[in-house]
């Protein structure tokens, strides 16, 4: 049986966590996004302990198989095994990748099947891992933000103007915000982006354009996030930070504490 907010027992499914935090004594409440049964929350009782010491792989980027009993957003994780995806993520792309998670739990609506997303998710976290720096992936996280913003309805056709229907030309301006594309005119605020921007929007290509581009789906992010602060963004302005700054090391090659420290303690 898959998982629907009615569903009592669920089968194995493949399954990312995305956060996880202590839950009274000796167990954790952890959020989880799964193939068929979308994004919701799971009580491991006693997971913290003995022999159900399953804190070691209820870890984020590390890909699982799930099932789960009860009904709704909140239900108590059954059984769990390691699919053999892992992907140890440090520095800048730690924050890549919390970036992913917290797209995900501010805008995947719970307990709904997104399976185009779940692949997307999957491909983007292996091709971070694969990247030296938060740069280099800015390719994958764009096609991650693009089929998101799709997998939830919010996603414009690039092609056209919203109000007129008319099609976008590459050498026309336009106008972006959380409502959609419109003409660009004199003295208007906000996002105003060429028409090459769009059409690479439109035909996935994040190589052309793609500072635009980044403007573009942050304009169209900010709306449903409704001016929620993001920390993953501010640890990688700190990691950008400290790679700027040039200082002696320590004795035992740091200098200081690292900003994945910081956060990992807001984990628990």
């Amino acid at each position: 049986m898959h998982c629907t907010r009615w569903a009592w027992v669920t089968d194995l499914d493949p399954t990312w966590v995305l956060h996880t935090r202590s839950y009274r004594e000796t167990s954790l409440m952890v959020d989880v996004f799964g193939l068929h049964t979308g994004r919701y929350r799971v009580i491991a009782k006693g997971a913290k302990r003995g022999k159900r010491n399953q804190r070691a792989v209820l870890q984020p980027f590390r890909g699982l198989l799930v099932s789960t009993r009860g009904r709704g957003d909140l239900r108590a994780l059954g059984a769990v095994e390691d699919s053999g995806a892992a992907y140890p993520l440090a520095g800048e792309r730690l924050a890549c990748g919390l970036y992913l998670n917290e797209l995900l739990m501010a805008l995947l609506p719970a307990c709904e099947p997104a399976s185009d997303v779940f692949a997307q998710y999957s491909h983007t976290v292996s091709s971070v891992a694969g990247c030296e720096t938060a740069s280099a992936s800015a390719p994958a996280l764009r096609a991650f933000e693009l089929t998101l913003l799709q997998g939830i309805g919010l996603a414009p056709d690039f092609r056209v103007v919203g109000a007129s229907g008319e099609a976008v030309v590459e050498e026309g301006l336009y106008s972006v915000d959380a409502h959609g594309i419109g003409h660009a005119v004199s003295g208007s605020v906000g996002l105003t982006v060429s028409g090459r921007v769009l059409l690479a929007l439109s035909k996935h290509d994040f190589l052309t354009e793609a500072p635009g581009q980044r403007l573009v789906l942050a304009a169209l992010l900010q709306g449903p996030l409704g001016g929620r602060t993001l920390r993953s963004r501010e640890l990688l302005a700190q990691f950008r930070d400290l790679a700027s700054r040039p200082g002696p090391l320590r004795a035992d090659g740091d200098t200081g504490e690292h900003p994945t420290d910081r956060r990992r303690r807001h984990c628990d």
